[in-house]
């Protein structure tokens, strides 16, 4: 089953939108996924600022890479 996930610029590079997770290892944050890119899509809206909606990314999100 495919995944979808919300990349945001940072710095020079992309980064996953995260969500807190129970006892989770902030050094291993947890990649906020979507079960459809229409539902990861209208959550990207939140992110996306009046000109600069083309930098925010929704992606396939593959947890093995």
């Amino acid at each position: 089953m495919t995944e979808w996930a919300i990349m945001v610029p940072f710095d020079d590079e992309y980064m996953y939108v995260t969500q807190f997770a129970e006892g989770m290892d902030f050094r291993a944050p947890v990649v906020k996924t979507f079960s459809t890119q229409e539902e990861a899509e209208q959550a990207a809206d939140f992110w996306r600022l009046p000109g600069k909606e083309d930098l925010i990314k929704v992606v396939e999100y593959d947890p093995n890479s």
